[in-house]
């Protein structure tokens, strides 16, 4: 359940317009029932692929320790400024 979350989280970011173009993640940790969750992530490269604008991201969901309990990695295809979804 923990890649499902991250992806709806990467999906979410990326709008309508967006396109999930590659996605891996890895359990590094359990969540427990009732465990506050954060996911976050960030920008670590902007490029264009396939024609498009992309971007390729770091995400991850951490507890409430901060302790990291599943990195992933996306790369994110987007729509072009005067496009719209």
């Amino acid at each position: 359940l923990q890649g499902a979350q991250l992806s709806a989280f990467v999906t979410a970011w990326m709008g309508a317009g967006g396109f999930l173009k590659k996605f891996a993640y890895s359990n590094r940790g359990m969540a427990f029932p009732g465990e506050p969750l954060t996911f976050k992530g960030r920008v670590v490269k902007k490029h264009h692929l396939d024609g498009r604008p992309a971007v390729d991201l770091e995400v991850w969901e951490e507890n409430a320790k901060g302790e990291r309990l599943a990195p992933a990695t996306a790369t994110v295809l987007l729509p072009s400024r005067g496009e719209r979804a």
